[in-house]
């Protein structure tokens, strides 16, 4: 996460725009690549995304897993 934070921030300042989100980085990161992956970046978004979603909800199950667990040794 903190690549893609530092990667954020490289491209924004390299084509001065607005910061990016995770999705837009690897799209323009894509852009900026060499040019067989150039017609790839659409699809570096959606993985980024995609990963991104699944990393999240992982974390909510394995929380929920944690909560519950800890609720019923409480009770």
């Amino acid at each position: 996460m903190i690549k893609l934070v530092k990667c954020a921030g490289y491209l924004s300042k390299l084509n001065q725009s607005a910061p990016l989100d995770y999705g837009n980085m690897a799209y323009k990161a894509t852009q900026a690549s060499f040019v067989p992956l150039r017609r790839l970046a659409p699809v570096s978004r959606a993985i980024v995304n995609t990963s991104l979603c699944v990393l999240q909800f992982g974390i909510c199950c394995c929380f929920y897993i944690f909560v519950v667990y800890h609720l019923h040794e409480v009770l």
